[in-house]
């Protein structure tokens, strides 16, 4: 109830730029909800309202944000709209009869995470995704069936957080 007092104590001034470090902790689901609810009609009102929200909590964020940061060890690794990470970096599974073990040497290096789960499917992770790229899958692999998806913000947090230690590995 604390908590809560505290958030309605600052939203009821509407201001124009609020800060939020971990406001949802301690919360039960339908208080989450009413302070969600709060929120989000606060910054739907006629007075312009920024929320800048630091959480670890990635499915409140992913529900809440339309633009994230991610920072890893003090350090901004991404800052965008998650519609546009969503769209430039995607999971690609191909599945193949026609695969082999050896393909895995001779692809593009922006093919990454490379997996072969079994002797007929590939899955990768593309972090620069265009209806080129697309193109370019299906010539290499013409009668493949194809699935593009996109990832979660939580596996996009995952795949930024494993490329930085794989850099501050690199660079050590």
């Amino acid at each position: 109830m604390r908590m809560k007092a505290l958030l309605l104590s600052c939203v009821c001034f509407r201001p124009e730029l609020l800060i939020m470090d971990e406001p949802f902790s301690g919360l039960d689901p339908k208080m989450r909800d009413e302070v969600t609810g709060g929120l989000l009609e606060m910054i739907g009102g006629s007075k312009p309202c920024t929320v800048i929200l630091s959480s670890h909590d990635i499915f409140e964020v992913e529900r809440l944000a339309d633009h994230v940061g991610i920072l890893i060890d003090g350090r901004l690794m991404v800052a965008e709209p998650i519609s546009r990470l969503q769209e430039r970096i995607r999971h690609i599974q191909v599945v193949d009869l026609t695969l082999n073990r050896g393909l895995l040497t001779s692809l593009p290096p922006t093919w990454e995470d490379t997996q072969m789960p079994s002797p007929t499917a590939l899955h990768f992770i593309h972090r620069n995704f265009t209806p080129a790229v697309e193109a370019e899958i299906h010539a290499r692999f013409p009668s493949a069936n194809v699935e593009v998806s996109t990832l979660s913000l939580r596996d996009l947090f995952l795949l930024c957080t494993a490329s930085a230690q794989t850099v501050e590995t690199a660079i050590s």
